[in-house]
């Protein structure tokens, strides 16, 4: 049983000290920036085949 609770922890530990060290987590857009472009390829209507740029 100790065999496999010592990894365990330790693991765990890793898993607690690299969320402490990343800080804030920032996810998607912020309010207030302007929305980036993409690229998407229409495969249906008038421009099928073609790429279009969305913003």
């Amino acid at each position: 049983m100790q065999r496999v609770m010592i990894p365990a922890m330790g693991l765990m530990v890793a898993c607690v000290a690299s969320v402490g060290i990343a800080g804030d987590l920032v996810s998607g857009p912020q309010k207030g920036e302007p929305a980036k472009f993409f690229q998407v390829k229409d495969v249906t209507g008038p421009r099928k085949g073609k790429s279009l740029c969305y913003r």
